[in-house]
């Protein structure tokens, strides 16, 4: 009740956090037999919210053992389709209660259901895939002993943020192809170890296809660098918000697999250029979409931020207590990188649905129709707010552009020209 319940707030949640939500392949995902969901773990719990928001499948969630010690987060999460899988650090006690919760993942199973499992069994935010767990394979080559009939498939998972900590960034979700576990099963039956192994390697293989995988951290500055010259090269429609087009994560892998590629001396020597454009821009107080997009800077937008500009105060004022908590909590109550935006959203939607009930309480008092009418309108203005300001902050950088000098402006954007050369698809 509760899943069914949240989900349609949540969907609407990450509509709002995210400006665009990429989510291709989605036909890979067999609707008709047993799966699990093999996927990364870049936050504490966004990616499967993601999953169930998006997806017409109903989900259960394998999640952190130590998040259901307290009997009403357990109640919660339960009711949220959450089952708790124990670690080593959690102690001995608590390892035996996986017995449970492996008996449910194999009745699951059994009944045709979908399981997601974050397979990398700890998070970290970071654009690359690290070691697997082997819990995945474990739990269905024990299922296929007990049910030798059930055709399960593993559907590898790829889930790529810009930056997975920020308000208005980017998600990318692509499904690889499904792996039936029936063809690893005589490999098991003759070597347990083997079999694992070899299904847990071919998991890890089909998560790294749909994955930006850089090798070496120590490059991550240069990928971002050349990700935001590759972002801004192209010119993505503002809708539909959920898109199943591939092309934008297809080119941001091959970017991550150039870079793998390269010596020392050439990355060296292409982030030494890079490095040089943006702390120009830092000390201009303008990002790089500003030097690639100077219309930006235009009669039209000025005068649309102008008449726009009421509507904006109203929608930001009237909805900025919720999503103020919101963000007071993730910057100041969460520690972990990992968690910020997880319980940031969290926080925020909870907020938002007591803050609109209790208008529509005392909108109610005075019951009177316009007052309905400007509680359902108070929603889309504040969407309206988020555009305005989206557009704003892009304004306000095409201007500072343009009020350098022509010089200054040529030398910038023969500086990024430069770059182009050496960026895989430049």
């Amino acid at each position: 009740m509760l899943y069914r319940v949240t989900k349609p707030l949540a969907t609407l949640a990450l509509k709002i956090f995210f400006r665009k939500i990429y989510f291709s392949k989605q036909a890979r995902v067999p609707r008709d037999k047993p799966i699990i969901l093999a996927a990364n773990h870049p936050t504490a719990f966004i990616e499967p919210c993601l999953l169930a928001c998006f997806l017409p499948r109903s989900l259960h969630f394998l999640v952190r053992g130590d998040l259901f010690k307290k009997p009403l987060h357990r109640k919660i999460l339960m009711a949220l389709q959450m089952v708790p899988i124990f670690r080593f650090v959690d102690g001995y006690k608590n390892l035996k209660q996986n017995h449970d919760t492996l008996e449910f993942c194999y009745q699951a199973l059994k009944e045709d259901k979908a399981l997601m499992i974050l397979t990398e069994g700890t998070t970290k935010q970071t654009k690359r895939l690290r070691p697997l767990q082997k819990g995945a394979a474990r739990i269905v080559f024990r299922c296929l002993e007990l049910h030798m009939d059930k055709d399960i498939q593993i559907v590898p998972v790829g889930v790529n943020y810009t930056y997975a900590d920020r308000f208005r960034s980017e998600v990318m979700i692509s499904f690889g192809e499904p792996i039936a576990v029936r063809d690893y099963l005589s490999v098991y039956e003759e070597n347990q170890v083997k079999g694992i192994h070899l299904l847990t390697q071919d998991i890890a293989e089909g998560m790294k296809m749909q994955l930006i995988h850089l090798e070496d951290p120590a490059d991550d500055d240069l990928l971002e660098m050349l990700l935001v010259l590759y972002r801004n090269n192209r010119t993505e429609p503002l809708f539909p918000i959920l898109d199943a087009a591939r092309e934008r994560l297809e080119g941001e892998m091959a970017i991550a697999t150039a870079i793998n590629g390269w010596s020392e001396a050439e990355k060296q020597a292409v982030e030494k250029k890079c490095k040089s454009y943006f702390d120009q821009l830092e000390k201009l107080n303008f990002t790089d979409q500003a030097v690639v997009h100077p219309e930006t800077y235009h009669f039209k937008n000025a005068a649309l931020l102008l008449l726009g500009f009421v509507f904006f105060v109203l929608g930001y004022l009237a909805n900025y207590p919720p999503i103020a908590l919101g963000k007071y909590v993730k910057d100041n109550k969460v520690r972990q990188l990992e968690f910020k935006a997880s319980v940031g959203i969290t926080t925020a939607l909870v907020a938002t649905v007591l803050y609109y009930l209790v208008l529509f309480v005392l909108a109610a008092g005075i019951n009177e129709w316009y007052i309905y009418i400007a509680w359902l309108s108070l929603p889309l203005l504040g969407y309206g707010a988020l555009l305005y300001l989206d557009l704003y902050e892009r304004f306000r950088g095409a201007r500072l552009f343009a009020n350098l000098s022509k010089t200054k402006q040529t030398d910038l954007k023969a500086q990024r020209a430069k770059l182009l050369p050496v960026h895989p698809l430049g």
